[in-house]
């Protein structure tokens, strides 16, 4: 299964099993075994307030930091304001590279959308479709299926 893509959420390449394995590592660090309820409850709220503590050391930083947008385009504008430096970095970088894509709209019926896309300096183009219906992106890429449904599942096939 493929990364899940989602409306208005960006999660900067993280996969929901890399989520998980740094929670533990946190959660490990802080808690024993031999804990009763409530040192485990004491632990937990120290890891909270350490977490607490570092978000607001990051907005500090962010505040004082002043981002060189890549363009004056409204959707950087915007990241550089919501995203930490180091994922607004990312962020711009995958910015960039859909720059190099052509799109071009070759047919619509009713409920599908097809368009061709390429990267420029390259031959080979992609045919997508959306369906407006099931709102899911289609498209062939190498011998393989590849379908996003933007209603936050991922689906691969042959």
């Amino acid at each position: 299964m493929g990364p899940c893509v989602c409306r208005n959420t960006f999660t900067a390449d993280m996969k929901s099993a890399q989520r998980s394995e740094c929670m533990n590592n946190v959660f490990n660090k802080y808690l024993k075994p031999k804990h009763n309820l409530l040192r485990f409850f004491e632990h937990y709220e120290r890891v909270l307030v350490d977490y607490r503590y570092e978000e607001l050391v990051i907005d500090f930083k962010m505040l004082q930091t002043t981002l060189v947008l890549l363009l004056s385009v409204e959707m950087l504008r915007h990241g550089a304001e919501v995203y930490t430096p180091e994922v607004f970095k990312l962020f711009q970088e995958e910015y960039k590279r859909i720059l190099d894509y052509n799109i071009y709209k070759v047919g619509k019926s009713e409920m599908t959308t097809e368009y061709k896309v390429s990267c420029i300096g390259k031959s080979q183009e992609h045919l997508v479709k959306f369906e407006a219906s099931t709102e899911k992106v289609n498209c062939k890429l190498h011998e393989v299926h590849v379908c996003w449904d933007f209603t936050c599942s991922c689906n691969e096939g042959a």
